[in-house]
This record gives C-alpha cells, structure tokens and sequence, in this order.
C-alpha cells in the first residue's frame, strides 16, 4: 500500500489490484527501467491463468485489498480485462529510444 493510496477511489483501488494479478499471472509486464506496466501479449492467452489466481485470491483472501471485491468473482475478471484494454503494448522509455 502506498502511501497516498487513502487519496484513491474505489475504482482506482480495484484497478491496482487487477493491476496486481495481472503482473502475477504474467499477462501484464512491468518495464525495469520506467516502471511503466504494459500488455505482455494477447490478454485473452492469459484468461485462463488470471481466472486461477483470481480464484485462489478469492478463496484465501490474503490482504485488504480483496474485500473491495467482496467475493464476486467476475467483477474482479471484469477489472483485469478492462485494465488490460487500457495497457500500452509499449513502455514509454521504448518509445523515447
């Protein structure tokens, strides 16, 4: 949690948690240099794999940030996808050269 996430609504708080799963399940990217999160690929060859997760967060919710979703599933999905929507499939620093 950062430090002003208190300043987020609750649809900037569940965009960072799609955001989350999305890195973990190896859907998005996070560029090393710029920090920037982009696509990794086509989302939906990762449906599967953020469906899992999702359903293991759900089922051993292990941080606060779970109970914005409380329990509903395709909510969550919904989230991820439409964060996914929005991802650049390239960086910024890429970009710059």
């Amino acid at each position: 949690m950062g430090l002003f996430d208190f300043l987020l609504t609750a649809k900037q708080k569940k965009e960072k948690v799609a955001t989350r799963i999305g890195l973990e399940s190896g859907a998005f990217q996070e560029c090393p240099v710029c920090r920037d999160v982009t696509e990794a690929g086509a989302y939906a060859n990762y449906a599967d794999k953020v469906a899992a997760i999702v359903d293991q967060r759900l089922i051993l919710p292990a941080d606060d940030d779970m109970k914005l979703f409380q329990g509903n599933r395709e909510e969550l999905l919904r989230s991820v996808s439409e964060v996914a929507e929005k991802l650049p499939y390239h960086c910024s620093c890429g970009d710059s050269g």
